[in-house]
């Protein structure tokens, strides 16, 4: 999805007029609200309404010109929406002033001038609160020549909506494509009864980052999408703006608009969702124990931030070792120096193959640190290994299980064979295994130390794959899974003797397709069968291409297209969606078969089609062919059957004058330049030709 392409605002406030409150005798008590509410209530945060509440903790800044910044704490408790601001300390008494300014949140280095003109730093960090802004984040500014503080919002708001699966951000950075100021010290100037402006300073900031601590998980899908929201000085980003969002590994995803966009004080505008996708790299191995096969590539797992982890493997003796490369290409890949299991050693870019001067087969798991970016490294560690033994293979000879990824371990396919069962044990040894109370196929079974076996007194012949998960290892989890072959159609028939199946794909639930063939018309015709056996099969009656027609179980009526001496080319789709009526459907055409002309007036590459004019017969025309042109006939655009001149020596041809041909026979020569009629008689017990010069060019 796109950001930035459209928003959708809304008001957060409107002016509410200045009103007085009486102060208890003694006391230096402020009452405050700010602008969009029609009772004294104020926006710290958002609620899910719109309405910004006070938290008890808040504080703000007085002036009045004599005495300085004073500090103001809340009366009131959390989501309060109206309360009054007392003092914090004791500060020496001011003259009298005409109005009094007052600056949300209190900040230390905040001051006013004597023109009235406040200076305030605008923060470039600001922290998340779900559905809302952070608190202390939102600026506001107020001016009463009483004791009521009609606060007016200094910023403009911008909600970033975001998802992403398994995505937790850490924090979230807007920033100008301009340059523009959005955080740091600003100028605000607030007349009485007015609204604030403000005007960024020397001292600032171009980026204005939320931070979540904890890191915030983002919402799966576009319908429950998760909001952040940023408050900014009013702006015009004149070229855009960019997007940074860090996840909690530390990898970014960035999205950019250059359009010219502007944060109006007072609003909030939300973006469109935007699908977060940080670019995590890819690590794999490949080496001599995988053929150094791009498709067979070891992928590593990211264990923690810049660190990667591979599942165990082996690497052969004397198969080169293997390297490490991002992304599945070569473009970036390491290799080292290995000196001892264990110890880590400098990652060189294309540097030597790992553990090729090996003396013996090695199971090892490889670790990839890039924490460090300028100086990454490799450990190499010598890995464990887990395995299946059991009746199947009379307790010995371990059937070695493969480390899928990292801490699940899957064996090969094995079928019992009694019904003591079997264990998994660590290492080939007894020292640690593991066994458990089978239930079902495919249910989790806790693995026990020292347990029982695993599918005692189950019956025998059962085709299992055992799965380890040992992510939590003091939690082993133990699945065996049945393993049953799947069911697959196939078409047999005379195009392939009636063997080698031409295998069919399930396209969706139900439907079965082949894939393109050629296959004789008339005959015996084709068949579809189950699992390459004769057990179950379908055939019937075939009326036209396109048109469904009944599949017929296991019947003597063969499907058979077209007419005898013909070949067509097809697809077969079985619909098999209503098991109580499957229909099977032919779609194709008949290949036109015909004798073509080529030769030295194409380069030998395009051919010329000859007409059938009656059986055997076949007419062509060589078009404005120069002196010296050689040609010769051949079947289908192949030159599996081809003819020539019958005799030893290339044809010089002679104007009306046939002559013998026979297969792989000699090239024709054109004597004179011109148009030519080419005749082919098929008829007799031997080909013949008759080339005649109907025009000169």
């Amino acid at each position: 999805m796109l950001l930035f392409v459209a928003s959708c605002t809304a008001e957060i406030d409107q002016q509410v007029s200045d009103s007085r409150a009486s102060v208890p005798s003694g006391i230096a008590v402020f009452q405050a609200s700010v602008e969009g509410c029609t009772t004294p209530d104020t926006k710290v945060y958002a609620d899910e309404n719109m309405k910004v509440l006070w938290n008890a903790d808040d504080r703000i800044s007085i002036f009045n010109m004599t005495t300085g910044n004073a500090q103001y704490a809340f009366t009131g408790e959390d989501g309060d929406t109206a309360g009054g601001f007392e003092e914090v300390g004791e500060a020496e008494p001011g003259s009298a002033v005409d109005y009094v300014y007052a600056a949300y949140p209190y900040q230390t280095d905040a001051t006013l001038g004597t023109d009235g003109v406040l200076t305030m730093t605008f923060p470039s960090v600001q922290y998340y609160k779900e559905h809302s802004f952070g608190i202390g984040a939102n600026t506001m500014v107020a001016v009463t020549d009483g004791t009521f503080l009609a606060f007016k919002n200094v910023c403009g708001y911008l909600s970033f909506r975001f998802f992403g699966d398994n995505v937790s951000v850490s924090r979230i950075t807007i920033r100008g494509n301009n340059g523009e100021k959005i955080a740091g010290r600003g100028a605000v100037t607030m007349p009485f009864g007015g609204t604030p402006t403000v005007t960024m300073g020397g001292v600032s900031s171009n980026a204005v980052s939320i931070v979540c601590n904890p890191a915030v998980k983002l919402g799966a899908d576009a319908k429950h999408y998760t909001d952040f929201w940023f408050v900014i000085p009013p702006v015009t980003f004149e070229h855009g703006f960019t997007i940074t969002v860090t996840d909690e590994r530390g990898y970014t995803f960035t999205q950019s608009t250059t359009k010219s966009f502007t944060v109006s004080r007072n609003t909030l505008d939300w973006m469109m969702a935007l699908k977060v996708q940080p670019a995590y790299p890819e690590w794999g191995i490949l080496g001599g124990f995988n053929g150094w096969g791009a498709e067979d590539e070891l992928m590593m797992e990211m264990t923690s931030p810049h660190v990667w982890v591979s599942p165990t493997f082996t690497v052969p003796v004397n198969t080169y070792g293997f390297k490490i490369r991002k992304d599945h290409d070569w473009e970036v890949n390491y290799g080292g120096d290995f000196q001892a299991f264990g110890t880590p050693f400098d990652a060189v870019l294309n540097g030597a193959n790992l553990l090729q001067d090996a003396t013996e087969d090695q199971t090892v798991r490889v670790t990839l640190d890039l924490t460090d970016a300028s100086a990454p490294m490799i450990t190499i560690n010598e890995a464990s290994t887990w395995s299946v033994v059991g009746g199947f293979n009379d307790w010995m000879n371990d059937l070695v299980m493969t480390e899928t990824s990292f801490g699940i371990w899957v064996s090969p396919e094995f079928t019992t064979t009694d019904s003591n069962g079997f264990k998994l044990r660590f290492n080939k040894g007894w020292e640690m295994n593991l066994g458990g109370e089978f239930t079902e196929f495919g249910s989790a079974i806790t693995g026990v130390l020292d347990g029982a076996n695993l599918m005692d007194g189950i019956e025998a012949g059962k085709t299992v794959r055992v799965q380890l998960d040992i992510t939590d290892s003091d939690n082993p989890v133990i699945t065996i899974n049945e393993v049953i072959p799947p069911t697959f159609w196939s078409v047999s028939g005379d195009f392939n003797n009636w063997s080698d199946d031409l295998d069919m794909t399930e396209t969706s639930p139900g439907i079965w397709e082949s894939p393109v063939f050629l296959t004789p018309g008339g005959g015996y015709g084709f068949k579809i069968r189950k699992d390459h056996g004769w057990d179950m099969s379908y055939g019937g009656t075939f009326s036209a291409f396109g048109v469904p027609f009944d599949a017929v179980v296991n019947t003597d009526d063969n499907i058979i297209v077209g007419s005898e001496g013909y070949d067509y080319q097809v697809v077969v789709k079985l619909d098999l969606t209503d098991p109580d009526n499957p229909a099977i459907t032919v779609f194709g055409s008949q290949i036109k078969h015909v004798w073509c002309l080529i030769g030295s007036f194409s380069n030998w590459s395009d051919d010329i089609e000859m007409e059938e004019t009656a059986p055997g017969k076949w007419q062509g025309t060589l078009p404005a062919v120069a002196a010296g042109t050689e040609f010769k006939l051949r079947w289908d655009h192949g030159w599996d059957e081809n003819l020539g001149y019958a005799y030893d020596d290339t044809y010089s041809i002679t104007s009306g004058v046939s002559f013998p041909l026979a297969s792989g026979g000699w090239n024709l020569r054109i004597v004179e330049s011109g148009t030519y009629e080419v005749l082919l008689d098929m008829t007799g017990t031997q080909p013949v030709a008759t080339v005649t010069r109907l025009s000169s060019n």
